[in-house]
């Protein structure tokens, strides 16, 4: 039985006539065929009675094959409980709305839905069908899923995600911003973004909207922002326009990327480089000295040609070279760079093994010695005054001993602030003084 033979026999003891019922019925049935919706007429036990073209292209069943078919054609096997819990509830003269749940097409695929039924009366009042409306809402579902998965992606990013008016107020604020700025979420939505941007970097900011508004994007863009400690923050910048869905824009989102560690690591980078580069330059240096003091055959052109290297080496200041006295154990300076003579007698034969200077500290110990602020050392005392009077705060003392273990003297470089040489610095300080050794050493014989 169709569904106007089945509404014409319901309205039969009616008194209007078919003519009055005929054009409010085609009117109605016109609506329906042109829905987007599935629209289906049921009988109170759930047979299928109308049919409208959106049910068959989300079904995919066509009209003459679902007309007299029950309901649970459309209903997965699992949930025909809860169909029969909606039908027992439209007989009761309840509409059930927009609820949503699953269906099944023709091929056996599944989807989602969300469904209207509501019972159909007659004249008296009395529930005699149903009618159920579906969309089709897969669509709409899968915008959802992206949308929740789009923003757990910006939650957890480790990146400062927020948006803004184009007025530059802030409207979002993910984890990521709340870590790298420290203002909560709920301090700062309503803010404007000057909030976290030096006072010095605002007109930045109002160049940034003006390109926004132009509809441009501004692609890793370093500049700084503050955090709410008052740290300035190196970042990188991502700013995009936001549209509406005619296209307008009416806002922008923002990256920001703490940029702090790679600006470390690009510095550290940098002073690797300048440090392995100076390495080069050094040991050519002490390449070529080594070369000079070897065809060298005058000791005190020599001596002149060590003190300059160390002190080059090292970036001294000042420096003397001194020798032990034959048959005695005195120490006399044979080359200097930076004393005047008045301070040089106070270093004439002094005792090799004096324990407050430098030189005989290392001459004692058989290593070099460092004293990184003479005048904070209570043992160098005595040459308190004369450090002051020269101009030096630290001094580094390297011994020279013959090959036999015997004692030659010291070369001692001097500072005018405290400092303390590098590793390799000093490791390049003791090659070079084994070779001035052994050029002292050769000379004499």
């Amino acid at each position: 039985m169709g569904v106007g033979e089945f509404f014409s026999r319901r309205e039969q003891d009616n008194s209007d006539s078919a003519q009055d019922q005929a054009i409010p019925l085609a009117f109605l049935g016109s609506i329906v065929e042109s829905s987007d919706d599935a629209i289906v007429g049921m009988t109170l036990d759930g047979s299928i009675i109308s049919w409208n073209a959106a049910a068959t292209r989300i079904f995919g069943h066509v009209q003459a094959d679902a007309i007299g078919q029950p309901i649970t054609l459309l209903v997965p096997a699992e949930l025909l409980d809860e169909e029969q819990r909606i039908l027992e509830k439209v007989r009761r003269g309840e509409r059930v709305d927009h609820f949503e749940t699953i269906r099944v097409t023709k091929m056996g695929r599944q989807f989602p839905v969300s469904l209207t039924v509501s019972p159909v009366r007659d004249a008296t009042g009395t529930v005699f069908a149903m009618s159920e409306v579906a969309r089709d809402i897969e669509a709409q579902k899968g915008s959802e899923r992206a949308s929740s998965q789009l923003a757990a992606i910006v939650e957890s990013s480790d990146d400062a995600v927020v948006s803004k008016s184009l007025d530059g107020i802030i409207q979002t604020w993910n984890a990521g911003a709340e870590r790298i700025f420290g203002y909560a979420t709920d301090e700062i939505i309503g803010k404007h973004i000057t909030t976290i941007i030096p006072p010095e970097l605002h007109d930045e900011e109002r160049t940034i909207i003006e390109r926004i508004r132009k509809g441009e994007r501004i692609e890793h863009f370093d500049t700084i922002r503050l955090g709410k400690n008052g740290r300035r923050i190196p970042v990188s910048l991502t700013v995009s326009p936001i549209r509406d869905k005619r296209g307008a824009i009416i806002g922008a989102s923002k990256i920001a990327r703490d940029i702090t560690d790679r600006q470390r690591t690009q510095r550290e980078i940098h002073e690797s480089r300048h440090k392995l580069a100076s390495e080069a330059s050094a040991l050519a240096r002490l390449s070529e000295a080594s070369t000079r003091l070897w065809e060298s055959q005058n000791l005190a052109a020599g001596l002149e040609e060590i003190l300059g290297t160390v002190m080059a080496l090292s970036g001294a200041s000042k420096g003397n070279i001194q020798l032990l006295n034959p048959g005695r154990n005195t120490l006399s300076i044979v080359a200097h760079e930076g004393f005047n003579a008045g301070l040089l007698a106070s270093f004439e034969h002094m005792p090799a093994d004096d324990p407050a200077a430098a030189c005989g500290r290392a001459l004692t110990a058989g290593l070099p010695v460092i004293i990184e602020d003479v005048l904070a050392d209570e043992v160098y005392a005595p040459y308190h005054e004369v450090a002051r009077t020269a101009g030096y705060r630290a001094v580094v003392s390297v011994p020279l001993f013959g090959a036999d273990g015997a004692k030659l003297g010291a070369i001692s470089v001097h500072f005018p602030s405290p400092h303390r040489p590098t590793e390799a610095q000093m490791r390049r300080l003791q090659v070079y003084c084994r070779q001035a050794r052994g050029f002292i050493q050769r000379i004499r014989l």
